[in-house]
């Protein structure tokens, strides 16, 4: 919707994003940083907890980047940004910067998360 100067509809999908990654977010760094464990490997509670801070800092960078698209999407819709390419200029490169925050995000979720859990 960007590429095609539809910001109307890119904000619209943008704001069902936001929420739904800061709540699932934040569910997933109250449950590293509160997961009961069933063994003395103190390496195993310290590599959650690490992870729980990485992930939730991850997170905040994710949704700094998002809201500062939403931003910028509503200025572009009041043409606050010049023309149509300079604002989908700024946007691209905000959710360029927003996916590979998200991409750091993935890396640092623990993959076997279930399994040291039950």
């Amino acid at each position: 919707d960007i590429m095609k100067g539809n910001f109307t509809d890119a904000g619209v999908k943008l704001l069902r994003i936001i929420p739904r990654v800061t709540l699932s977010g934040k569910f997933l760094v109250q449950s590293l940083s509160s997961t009961k464990f069933e063994t003395s490997n103190q390496s195993t509670k310290a590599d959650l907890g690490l992870r729980a801070l990485r992930v939730e800092a991850s997170l905040t960078q994710v949704l700094s980047k998002l809201n500062a698209c939403d931003i910028l999407l509503g200025q572009a819709l009041r043409d606050e940004l010049g023309s149509t390419t300079a604002a989908q200029v700024l946007i691209l490169g905000e959710l360029r910067d927003a996916k590979s925050y998200w991409e750091e995000l993935q890396m640092a979720i623990p993959q076997d998360l279930y399994t040291k859990t039950k």
